[in-house]
């Protein structure tokens, strides 16, 4: 595809990517279609850039369901075009505002603010920045919330107003 694409033209429109398959389709893309032609996927900074809608999302259940793969995929060193990458609120954006504006909805979901419906997952690290260990000892006793490996995840789930804590919380 030529530098003339055409992507400034989306502005109008809502666009809806998976950034995991960047992630899973490393592996076979630029053997199927080369390293040309493999730059002009997964352009998810130019779909932000141009205005359109970017809607994002796991892909379940061809792609795993946890969604903070799909943050990373999006944000992080696993998307291998470093041009593309997005910042972690237009990541968060795409899984949460955006898609309550493309079905209309976002007078009532989308963010937190005061009279709208919220599920909200408490995390005990931020879900995108990289935290040293260090900073997983001292913010996550692993004793209090779940974790994996000594790191700390989830530290519960409010969900219509009700906070619901990890299997094994008093």
């Amino acid at each position: 595809m030529p530098e003339s694409d055409k992507i400034a033209t989306l502005k109008e429109i809502t666009i809806s990517m998976q950034p995991t398959h960047a992630v899973s389709d490393l592996p076979w893309v630029p053997k199927r279609i080369g390293a040309e032609r493999t730059k002009w996927g997964y352009r998810w900074k130019d779909v932000v850039e141009s205005g359109a809608l970017f809607v994002s999302g796991t892909d379940a259940p061809v792609e795993d369901i946890d969604p903070l793969g799909t943050i990373n995929a999006a944000s992080a060193k696993s998307n291998s075009n470093a041009l593309q990458r997005l910042g972690e609120q237009e990541v968060l954006k795409s899984l949460t505002l955006s898609p309550a504006k493309a079905i209309s909805y976002s007078n009532q979901l989308g963010d937190i603010a005061l009279g709208k419906q919220l599920d909200l997952t408490l995390m005990g690290i931020p879900p995108i920045d990289e935290a040293t260990e260090e900073e997983i000892q001292r913010d996550c006793d692993p004793t209090q919330y779940l974790s994996i490996n000594g790191e700390c995840l989830i530290m519960g789930t409010v969900i219509n107003g009700q906070l619901i804590k990890p299997k094994d919380q008093k």
